[in-house]
């Protein structure tokens, strides 16, 4: 009986594979047209063949010349004058009258026991998650994106590793790779060629080899529990914020060592991030005592502090700026809330923005439109519009305790 179903099975799927190729010689043809005469609907091949090329692999809706709703898929392939959705479904590249990417969020849910971790996989287009939650390793906090949008990498703290997710099937690439003691914050060179881990209970930083998922040897010495990391856009530098040791350590990249002096900030360093220009990085400070909770401007050409620091929340934690580096999106874990600080002035904008029960870290979609923020004690995510600055509602549940959240890089 199993024999059966399994030659079963081949039978549709050798089926599938020939009505496939099929339509897309049907639908090819018919764009061409005549070999003597030209279709002068061709004349959109080249403009979009290219921008198309761009997001293989990644969810796309496209609207199709005199049909219907916006059709939304995962861009298979481009072949030829076709686009190939999920395999199966083929648009000639010029029915097409605009496309746009679908931006996701990678959110890690550190979860109450191994079964719990997860990471959520949520559509910016629709505010809800898309798949089933991803299994990653024991108690996952930081994640970061490939530059091309094609893997996702978490760091799994309690298991010392780092776990690798497809964006395309949306299921770990194994085996995980083995990092330092209590892997935490993490990022990745803009070329994509290396991710930086921060190990908190190891106050170093492992390097990852993107093309062997495997580590570079020997770690980085830093400060005294290093939580977050960030690279500056040009990839030539890594800013770490050493919480324990109040200071931030610069890795110069080409070497993988230590440019010192540290630069001294506030209590209890936690997020980073850096202007998209890579001219100053902004760091979260503070214990929540409502005394020293503010925001560090640090001048990267000289790696010194622009005084005065910034006064936030209670109890900041993660920090994200927008994509034209105008503004810096504040969580502040204590009092439920995100601050926003004009970075022409390094002053905050208007009354903090209530959010969920606990925001503790924050990203933005590539085009600046939508804040995502994880609300660890209500299990949530908050979505800020950043044209007014106010939470989009209902919140998106996702799993237990989500910690980090990285979204899918603009394709176009």
């Amino acid at each position: 009986m199993g024999n059966e179903k399994r030659e079963g099975k081949q039978r549709i799927e050798t089926s599938k594979v020939h009505i496939y190729a099929e339509e897309v010689e049907i639908k090819s043809k018919k764009l061409k047209g005549h070999p003597d005469k030209p279709n002068p609907d061709l004349i959109c091949f080249d403009n979009l063949r290219s921008k198309l090329q761009n997001c293989i692999g990644q969810i796309i809706s496209v609207t199709i010349r005199g049909c219907c709703d916006p059709f939304e898929g995962r861009l298979t392939k481009v072949e030829g004058e076709l686009l190939i959705f999920d395999r199966i479904r083929a648009i000639p590249i010029c029915d097409v009258t605009s496309f746009s990417p679908i931006f996701l969020a990678y959110a890690t849910n550190s979860g109450d026991g191994p079964d719990d971790d997860t990471v959520s996989v949520v559509s910016t287009a629709s505010n809800m998650e898309i798949a089933a939650r991803i299994p990653v390793g024991d108690n996952p906090l930081g994640v970061a994106i490939t530059p091309d949008g094609s893997r996702v990498y978490v760091t799994n703290s309690f298991g010392h590793t780092v776990s690798v997710i497809s964006t395309a099937t949306n299921t770990e690439i194994l085996p995980r790779i083995s990092v330092g003691d209590f892997p935490f914050g993490i990022a990745i060179t803009p070329d994509g060629t290396r991710a930086y881990v921060t190990n908190l209970n190891g106050n170093n930083v492992s390097v990852i080899n993107i093309a062997t998922n495997s580590e570079i040897f020997p770690r980085i010495p830093v400060g005294l529990n290093p939580v977050a990391i960030a690279i500056t856009s040009d990839g030539s530098r890594a800013y770490v914020t050493n919480s324990f040791s109040d200071n931030i350590s610069v890795i110069k990249i080409s070497t993988n060592t230590e440019k010192l002096p540290r630069i001294p900030v506030g209590t209890l360093p936690i997020g980073i991030a850096i202007t998209p220009d890579g001219t100053r990085a902004y760091v979260t400070n503070g214990i929540g005592d409502g005394i020293g909770d503010t925001v560090t401007v640090i001048r990267t050409a000289t790696n010194t502090v622009i005084d005065p620091p910034i006064p936030v929340g209670d109890a900041p934690r993660g920090i994200a700026i927008t994509p034209d580096g105008s503004r810096a999106y504040v969580t502040n874990l204590f009092d439920n809330t995100v601050s926003v600080i004009n970075t022409a002035t390094n002053t905050v904008i208007g009354a903090p923005i209530p959010v969920g029960q606990g925001p503790i870290r924050i990203a933005i979609t590539p085009d600046g439109s939508r804040a995502y923020v994880t609300n660890i004690d209500e299990n949530s995510l908050s979505v800020i519009d950043t044209a007014t600055n106010t939470e989009i509602l209902p919140r998106i549940q996702v799993g237990d305790f989500p910690f980090d959240i990285a979204i899918t890089p603009n394709c176009v």
